[in-house]
């Protein structure tokens, strides 16, 4: 018969460069499930509590860990292994009573940066589409398979990032895709960097639109708008 649906299981030499694991260390990895990250954009708890954390030095001590239910990814425990974890996500290890979130570095990698408590209560999220539903309101979809309603006279576009409370899901504030605001890179060649927008050149037929951004060191550059995700206004939300 013939195999129907993708793979369960993937080989360490083909999972994705922004995971920062040996690649022939071993010959098998776990394979995130589908989930609120794509699978391009995301990598397996089990594999951030093994190989990037290294509080557990293989998978049986994942299982023990995690059915412990003292690991909660966004204020919600969770106990299976290959659940995807995100740029932004907040890890909280109730035992050790430490709490992390989810970065990228300047080579596109996942890193986990210790936080403290009063910053895991909250997290940014880009909003990566818009329509309208039933009862004339606005519904928003976000870069971690969010969906929010809002009224329709809240002016929230797409592109733009909500800063929510976790795990209740409360839109705490808005920040806009606009001049003046602060913009980290989490794609393309200038991936880690921060900078203020300077100027936002609208799309044509034959490109989208383009962001030019100035960090506080060094020369301004141009990048996509899509490459760009805005962290705050003059300051940054997150510890980044």
């Amino acid at each position: 018969m013939a195999r129907h649906g993708n793979s369960k299981a993937q080989k360490r030499i083909s999972i994705n460069k922004s995971v920062h694991v040996h690649r022939k260390e071993n010959v098998w990895i776990v394979k995130a499930n589908p989930g609120p990250h794509s699978g391009g954009d995301s990598v397996a708890l089990g594999v951030v509590l093994r190989d990037i954390l290294k509080i557990a030095r293989n998978l049986r001590e994942v299982k023990l860990i995690l059915n412990k239910r003292t690991v909660s990814v966004d204020g919600v425990i969770r106990t299976e292994k290959k659940f995807p974890v995100g740029l932004f996500d907040v890890i909280a290890l109730a035992d050790l009573k430490k709490q992390f979130r989810v970065l990228l570095d300047g080579k596109a990698r996942f890193v986990l940066k210790e936080i403290p408590a009063k910053s895991s209560g909250f997290k940014l999220v880009k909003v990566s589409g818009k329509k309208i539903v039933k009862g004339k309101r606005i519904q928003l979809g976000t870069n971690d398979g969010r969906i929010f309603g809002i009224d329709a006279k809240e002016k929230i576009s797409v592109g733009d990032t909500l800063k929510i409370s976790l795990p209740a899901q409360k839109i705490l504030e808005t920040f806009s895709f606009e001049k003046g605001n602060t913009g980290f890179v989490f794609r393309g060649e200038r991936i880690g960097g921060i900078a203020e927008i300077e100027n936002i050149l609208e799309g044509t037929m034959k490109r989208g639109k383009l962001v030019m951004l100035k960090p506080k060191e060094g020369e301004p550059f141009q990048t996509v708008a899509g490459n760009v995700f805005i962290v705050g206004k003059k300051n940054i939300e997150i510890e980044l």
